[in-house]
């Protein structure tokens, strides 16, 4: 059968992408290995009567998702993020309040909101040799219109710690470590190490909504209006191979039948690309040496819990929890990842689903994701089951001592290693398909030759979560990409 395109990876870049193209008249093919479309952000029920929806906390919304998609007449419920207890303190899950114990990181990102919004959620500009140089200086131009003061302050802290950026806005205690565990997420990087302000920046000016009802809840509504479309979705199947033409990549098999097409994307991690899909003679050395340098450890685990009662503190349930009320929590977290070890005390951040969707757990009762940041990849491909069980153990203990009770309602835990999510296909067992350091961000994501989602084999595409602005706005890359290829 021929197509226009074939994407592979039903995740929600990859059927943003399919959207985009399919609404141009794009005969369009989306396939997954997996028996469910979403990737890591698929229901996942871990306990009979207990769903998990997705393993993701943080869902920043593509600003082009209800207006380009019409999302919203497919069922997709965008809100404030909720609030995040940490400690004895609760500040907004809008980190750019300018209200609590927030006040001031707020009030200095005002001013620059919206140049950083708009950098963290559109295309990079092309910056090859032979590329238009407008868009970057269109970048530049914006920049500069910040004004002196804010220019020269925003330059001068972007390359500050998290622990003397935060400290210069007198964020501290308990908020300070929750602010910085935001900005880290993705990162092998502590809040010591210099250069870790701008995650936290860049996150922060696009986590003001988010999708209602988890990960899940937004891929059902790609997942109608990619049927609305027209769009052909197969899941459970296997991709052997990316054939590439003389002139372009012309063909993908599935299943041991080729699929003819005029366009591939890759949607999943682009590990896979290179390891098992392309001929080693197809491979130029454009697309095979920045691919062969790229990042992706994963330093999160991840417990889902059944819980007979709600997560509260102090009697009141709580939409989101962290532990780790300190840097220097942090750090020690960090420094055991960086041995390739695990963190005796993992910072925690919690989130409790059911508040919002009761329907993902039986009434009266409650689902529950951790993550337990400071898990290295390297220790956890050694793990036994019993190393898997103390693990589970320990994040429970450590939860019960944020929110006395919780150990005595818990029906049933699953845990998730960085090495289990890398045997479900995460690349590393990375959420983000790879680490969101400066390095490896916007015009160097995945590098800068294929920062504008195209490869170097003409009609072949990347769009996944290891290309700009997937991790800041979710279903951004799939977008960009379509359009990329549209163009």
């Amino acid at each position: 059968m021929s197509w226009d395109a074939v994407i592979i990876g039903a995740s929600p870049e990859g059927l943003a992408a399919s959207v985009t193209l399919a609404r141009e008249g794009f005969k369009v093919l989306v396939v997954d290995e997996a028996a469910t479309p979403g990737g890591a952000h698929a229901a996942d029920e871990f306990h009979p009567g207990f769903t998990a929806p997705g393993l993701h906390h943080d869902l920043p919304l593509s600003p082009h998702l209800f207006d380009y998609l019409d999302l919203g007449s497919h069922g997709l419920e965008a809100a404030a993020p909720p609030a995040i207890r940490v400690g004895e303190v609760t500040h907004a899950g809008d980190l750019t309040s300018s209200e609590g114990p927030l006040s001031t990181h707020g009030a200095w990102l005002a001013r620059p909101r919206k140049f950083l919004h708009s950098v963290a959620t559109s295309a990079p500009p092309p910056i090859a040799a032979e590329a238009s140089a407008w868009p970057a200086l269109a970048k530049a131009f914006a920049l500069r219109r910040l004004g002196a003061g804010t220019l020269n302050t925003l330059l001068r802290r972007g390359p500050l710690s998290l622990r003397d950026y935060l400290e210069e806005l007198e964020v501290r205690g308990p908020a300070a470590a929750s602010v910085a565990l935001t900005g880290l997420a993705g990162s092998r990087l502590g809040p010591f190490d210099p250069i870790t302000t701008p995650g936290l920046l860049f996150r922060a000016v696009t986590a003001a909504s988010e999708a209602v009802g988890g990960g899940a809840g937004l891929v059902d509504s790609l997942v109608s209006a990619a049927e609305a479309a027209g769009v052909t979705l197969r899941t459970g199947v296997s991709v052997q191979r990316v054939r590439v033409g003389p002139l372009h990549a012309d063909g993908v098999e599935i299943d041991g039948a080729m699929q003819e097409t005029r366009t591939v994307f890759v949607a999943g991690a682009p590990e896979p690309l290179l390891a098992r899909w392309l001929d080693p003679l197809a491979i130029p050395p454009e697309l095979e040496q920045p691919l062969e340098g790229w990042r992706a450890r994963g330093d999160i685990a991840i417990v889902q819990l059944a819980l007979s009662a709600p997560l509260a503190v102090d009697g009141e349930p709580v939409a989101r929890l962290r532990t780790a009320t300190s840097l220097v929590q942090l750090e020690r977290a960090r420094d055991a990842v960086k041995y390739r070890g695990v963190s005796e005390a993992p910072p925690l951040d919690a989130r409790q689903w059911s508040l919002s969707r009761p329907e993902l757990a039986p009434e009266g009762h409650h689902v529950v994701t951790v993550h337990a940041h400071g898990v290295s990849l390297e220790a956890t491909r050694s793990f036994s089951e019993e190393d898997r069980a103390a693990l589970g153990e320990r994040v429970v203990a450590l939860l019960d001592d944020a929110a006395p009770g919780l150990a005595k309602s818990v029906l049933a835990q699953a845990v998730l290693t960085p090495a289990d999510l890398e045997a479900r296909g995460l690349q590393g067992g990375h959420l983000w398909h790879g680490e969101i350091t400066l390095d490896q961000s916007w015009v160097m994501r995945p590098s800068r030759r294929l920062s504008q989602y195209s490869t170097p084999i003409p009609g072949l595409f990347l769009c996944s979560a290891a290309t700009h602005p997937s991790p800041f706005a979710l279903g951004g890359s799939g977008i960009e990409a379509a359009e990329a290829a549209l163009e």
